[in-house]
């Protein structure tokens, strides 16, 4: 096992959610929420996404540790942090590697929009491990 992998197989399958936010129109600013409810094929109660399974985006995700280093490579001053409302991002989680596997269905379903993105993050990993 790779010591990416040994890196991603260590990581917690405990954490929480740090963030929540909807955007009630297409480019409108991001709304903080305390809290919301998932709608399965129709996304997050108050978003605009659109409803239906071919909507692979009804809800994005971003892992908090992530913001730091994209805020790094963006070349941003600690003070400017990158938010969760930058990226528009629905719900920004913290002590949670979505890119392990899950166990669940329902879990499965939940991370499947990350999917993309944190196969692009491994990547990333894996060549800034090899330099």
């Amino acid at each position: 096992m790779s010591p990416l992998q040994q890196l991603l197989a260590a990581v917690p399958l405990q954490g929480q959610v740090r963030w929540i936010g909807v955007r009630p129109t297409a480019r409108a600013a991001m709304l903080e929420l305390e809290a919301v409810q998932a709608r399965r094929e129709a996304g997050l109660t108050g978003d605009h996404s659109r409803p239906g399974p071919r909507n692979a985006r009804q809800v994005t995700l971003i892992q908090r540790e992530h913001l730091a280093v994209i805020g790094a490579q963006l070349g941003r001053p600690t003070e400017q942090a990158v938010t969760p409302q930058d990226l528009r991002r629905n719900i920004a989680i913290s002590g949670i590697n979505p890119a392990r596997p899950w166990r669940s269905a329902w879990a499965q379903e939940l991370f499947k929009p990350y999917a993309a993105m944190a196969a692009l993050l491994r990547e990333c990993y894996k060549a800034a491990l090899s330099v």
